[in-house]
């Protein structure tokens, strides 16, 4: 599938390329309601770099963004930084795609996107198994019951904080905000 192609309602009759077939199988192989809809596996020509777009409830981006997030910090994870973009679409619908930014922004050169998509191609395609593995593994432990909780803002254990850290260069020594002058 190429890249701005839109996948059909049943992905399974979809052409799906050949190399990001694992990580679109895995989101929707379960019965999570995550619907894929456009899908590409990266490639030379265009350029274009590799991404997987769906939709799903907010909850469950969270899930797999959480996902995303510790598999960057293990040893043995991919060798880009994938992460989860949230999106509108025109219909204004709420969507997410799984991308790796380092690998949009190769785009922009000329020789890069030669060394990434041929020379290097095997990085790419190990982060995709690496991705569709840890996609799998993750919807096995929601499915049974495993997987971890997720908090909303402001909740204890959540990682978002209610209001962002004072910025050293931008909060005076009485502790307000200089914008809304609200106490920190």
């Amino acid at each position: 599938m190429s890249a701005g192609h839109f996948l059909k309602d049943d992905w399974r009759d979809a052409v799906i390329e050949e190399k990001i077939r694992p990580l679109v199988r895995s989101l929707n192989n379960r019965n999570l309601g995550i619907r894929t809809i456009a899908a590409c596996q990266g490639h030379l020509k265009g350029p274009a770099s590799p991404y997987v777009r769906f939709q799903c409830s907010v909850k469950l981006a969270a899930i797999i963004d959480k996902r995303l997030r510790d598999l960057w910090r293990e040893e043995r994870g991919p060798a880009y930084h994938w992460m989860l973009e949230g999106h509108f679409n025109h219909r204004l619908e709420l969507g997410f795609s799984i991308r790796a930014p380092r690998l949009q922004r190769v785009q922009l050169y000329p020789w890069p996107p030669l060394y990434v998509y041929w020379l290097a191609r095997r990085k790419i395609d190990a982060d995709l198994a690496i991705l569709a593995k840890a996609m799998d593994d993750l919807f096995s432990e929601i499915e049974t019951g495993k997987a971890m909780k997720t908090t909303g803002p402001g909740e204890p254990g959540s990682d978002f904080p209610l209001r962002p850290p004072p910025h050293p260069q931008n909060s005076s020594t009485t502790g307000f905000s200089p914008i809304t002058r609200e106490r920190y």
